[in-house]
């Protein structure tokens, strides 16, 4: 009797998994600890979980959680910043947040992420951050240049910045 899919989770993935049914879409890096959304994103990509991982004890710390959070801060430092007439750090926010959207462009990891829980007083930053990626991913899906998934982000990213 074989192993189910869920007993391998926590399992480290041995190799960077690319998708079998998106060409190029990194779907999980090397060294990322195996979840139960993994084994599913991995299945519906057509990748057997069993092909990629390799057993490990540690617990996994994530690396785009932190830039995550940081991003999250930095949202909330601008979006105050606006609302006093001050922007001075939009720019510095949208470099930062280019990076975190070059990541997810590359890779649907980043999905896992979105879904983590925030106090009520980080809903608006957080839903904003979500919408600019989501944003972008679908811009990805329908064919649209890098650029133009870059400017659906910032979109996303703004788009409910009057509700503060």
């Amino acid at each position: 009797m074989g192993k189910g899919t869920m007993d391998i989770v926590g399992y480290r993935i041995k190799k960077d998994v690319y998708s079998n049914s998106i060409e190029g879409l990194l779907l999980l890096k090397k060294d990322s600890i195996l979840t139960k959304k993994h084994v599913e994103l991995l299945t519906k990509h057509q990748v057997n979980p069993f092909d990629v991982i390799e057993p490990t004890d540690e617990t996994a710390t994530s690396s785009d959680n932190k830039e995550f959070t940081n991003l999250l801060d930095e949202v909330k430092e601008t979006f105050h910043r606006i609302m006093e007439q001050d922007n001075s750090t939009v720019e510095k926010l949208l470099t930062g947040f280019k990076d975190i959207i070059d990541s997810s462009l590359q890779e649907l990891a980043i999905l896992e992420i979105l879904h983590k829980e925030v106090s009520p007083n980080d809903y608006i930053y957080q839903h904003s951050i979500n919408v600019g990626i989501l944003s972008a991913i679908i811009g990805k899906i329908l064919g649209l240049p890098k650029k133009q998934c870059h400017l659906l982000s910032q979109m996303g990213l703004f788009h409910d910045i009057g509700m503060l």
